[in-house]
């Protein structure tokens, strides 16, 4: 990997995650088709959000349903 030294660990680690995500980002773009490429990073963007705890998922459900109600969805 061709990513930034640092004798942080923390920030070693923040750097070796930035350089993952963007190769795995390139390599599966590879295989997409142009139009599918905006849905994977929507995907992508959402999940790292939805990891960082700085989403409000119901607040997301509603943005998709415009509030309709479509049901529990079970886990």
């Amino acid at each position: 990997m061709n990513s930034e030294k640092s004798e942080d660990l923390e920030e070693r680690l923040g750097f070796l995650n930035k350089e993952f995500l963007e190769s795995l980002y390139r390599n599966i773009c590879r295989s997409l088709f142009e139009s599918d490429k905006l849905l994977l990073s929507a995907l992508l963007c959402l999940k790292l959000m939805e990891m960082k705890n700085e989403i409000d998922m119901a607040l997301f459900k509603f943005f998709l349903t415009g509030g309709v109600s479509i049901g529990e969805i079970l886990p």
